[in-house]
């Protein structure tokens, strides 16, 4: 075999892995993201918001926060954002259990975002749900509920 051949066949293999690897971390954050949502689903669901805070982006006034960091306990209205997260989850749940549709990432202006899309269904309609995380921390947090 010549060299130029061992270097076409090992450039072939190179890049015909990178879109494999990269499905691969897609597949790693989609399951990351949809296990961090099981979870915030249990922490509503039991109203237990001390545990539900590292799972929800600040989005008050300051401005030095906003979309950077995560809820704080110590701030009354920070509370009151969890406690309407959660009310606003437990209200989807009263109509069924969900069914994760799709995964989309998308790149905006306060960084990337997570978003599942989610169906409720009872007996005459379908409700779909989007929910938006972003990584604070290492740690997916979610941003918005549509």
């Amino acid at each position: 075999m010549s060299f130029k051949y061992i270097c076409a066949t090992f450039l072939c293999i190179c890049f015909l892995s990178i879109p494999l690897t990269t499905f691969a971390q897609d597949k790693n954050t989609e399951e990351e993201v949809k296990q961090t949502l099981l979870t915030i689903f249990e922490l509503s669901k039991e109203n237990k918001y001390e545990q539900l805070a590292p799972y929800l982006v600040y989005r008050g006034n300051d401005e030095q926060r906003k979309w950077k960091d995560i809820c704080n306990l110590n701030h009354p209205d920070e509370v009151e954002q969890l406690k309407l997260l959660s009310k606003e989850i437990n209200r989807l749940h009263q109509i069924s259990e969900p069914k994760f549709v799709e995964f989309i990432q998308q790149e905006e202006s306060e960084g990337k975002w997570y978003v599942w899309k989610l169906e409720f269904k009872n007996d005459t309609k379908t409700r779909p749900a989007y929910f938006a995380f972003l990584k604070i921390n290492g740690q997916y947090a979610i941003g918005d509920i549509d």
